[in-house]
C-alpha cells in the first residue's frame, strides 16, 4: 500500500474519532450537568447512582450519568405505582396482562408469578 495512501487514511480516521469525542464529550457535560441538577428525595436509585464519583473517562461518565436518568425516572414509575395501591406483583400481571413485557421474560427476570 502506498504510504501517501495509509498517511492519507489515517489522518482521515484521526479527524471522523475526535469530531466524535468532541460531540461525546458535549454530549456527556450535559448528561452530568442534568444528573447534578436532579432534585433525588424519594429517588433511592436514582440517588444512590447520582452519589457515585464520576469516572475519569469520559465514556464512562457518560454511561453513569445515563444510568443515573434512567434510575431517577424508574423511582418515579415506582412511585406512581405505589401512590395508586398497586403492589409490585400486580404491576408485573399488568405489564404482562398488556403485552408490553412477555410473561417468560417477567418469570426469568423478575422471579414471580
Amino acid at each position: 500500500v502506498d504510504r501517501a495512501f495509509t498517511l492519507a487514511r489515517q489522518a482521515a480516521e484521526l479527524s471522523a474519532i475526535s469530531s466524535n469525542l468532541v460531540a461525546a464529550n458535549d454530549r456527556t457535560a450535559l448528561a452530568a450537568a442534568a444528573v447534578a441538577g436532579c432534585n433525588m428525595a424519594g429517588r433511592p436509585m436514582g440517588a444512590a447512582n447520582q452519589a457515585i464519583p464520576e469516572p475519569d473517562e469520559p465514556h464512562l461518565r457518560l454511561w453513569q450519568a445515563l444510568t443515573a436518568m434512567r434510575e431517577y425516572r424508574g423511582d418515579g414509575h415506582v412511585d406512581r405505582l405505589i401512590d395508586a395501591g398497586v403492589s409490585p406483583s400486580e404491576a408485573l400481571v399488568l405489564q404482562s396482562a398488556t403485552g408490553r413485557s412477555p410473561e417468560d421474560g417477567l418469570r426469568a427476570n423478575r422471579g414471580c408469578f
